[in-house]
């Protein structure tokens, strides 16, 4: 599976999802780009998952025309030790990834 994470996500997370592909923003030189394009783009380019911690896309649940999963990681912070919590739910969302819908984890 392919997951792309996105800008100012640790790269901790990286190593906390073995076995996919897992690639941030900045390496797909896709910095700077607002998420909506961002999860087309990566829909058209064969990418399965986008991980942010961007709450605003919560209400895109359903997005017409995408066939990736996005999951938001909702925490007080972007550090490792915040989102680490969330890891096993987010595994759990990889085994039944949700193509089109974005996913809360809280």
């Amino acid at each position: 599976m392919r997951i792309i994470l996105d800008e100012g996500l640790p790269q901790q997370l990286k190593s906390a999802i073995p076995g996919h592909e897992v690639k941030t923003v900045p390496e797909l030189g896709c910095a700077g780009v607002r998420n909506v394009d961002l999860i087309h783009y990566l829909s058209e380019h064969g990418c399965d998952v986008f991980v942010t911690t961007s709450r605003n896309l919560a209400p895109m649940m359903g997005m017409a025309g995408t066939k990736i999963t996005v999951v938001i990681l909702d925490t007080k912070s972007n550090r490792f030790s915040a989102l680490e919590p969330l890891i096993p739910k987010f595994r759990e969302i990889l085994e039944k990834p949700r193509p089109g819908q974005s996913v809360l984890l809280k």
